[in-house]
């Protein structure tokens, strides 16, 4: 008796080995463990741009690299987010040099903060963000608390 396989793309095995390759793709694109990214995971609109943060004396910074100038008339701006609050400006606002690097001082080892997010603003800054999250850095104490 001759037995018939199954129609291609239906069997157990071809779905179970799709969502394994699905599973895989999705971990390495998102991978936030924290010994890969020691600096925090980053999420950024902004294609080649960089970030990390890194302790400096009592503070933090932010590194950046890979950015654009702001558009004319704007600035970025950083934010600080907490669990259960609204984004908070730190006090410096910034540009960028011409190579699309940055160094901006956080205030603090960052207790307590579960995202670093950087926008475009109006030249003077915002109480709230009012543009898009042009990136996000996923603290590493965020991460560890999952």
């Amino acid at each position: 008796m001759r037995r018939r396989l199954p129609a291609p793309g239906r069997t157990p095995l071809t779905l179970v080995t799709l969502l394994a390759g699905c599973v895989l793709v999705a971990v390495l694109l998102l991978d936030t463990g924290s010994a890969s990214h020691p600096d925090g995971a980053v999420i950024s609109t902004i294609p080649g741009a960089q970030a990390s943060l890194r302790p400096a004396g009592g503070d933090t910074e932010l590194r950046l690299s890979g950015m654009p100038q702001p558009r004319a008339k704007m600035i970025y701006e950083v934010w600080l987010l907490r669990p259960q609050e609204h984004a908070r400006p730190i006090d410096d606002m910034f540009t960028v040099t011409h190579g699309g690097h940055a160094i901006v001082d956080l205030p603090g080892h960052l207790n307590g903060v579960r995202e670093v997010m950087l926008t475009e603003e109006p030249i003077g800054g915002s109480d709230s963000p009012t543009g898009q999250v042009l990136l996000r850095v996923v603290h590493p104490s965020a991460l560890a608390r999952g």
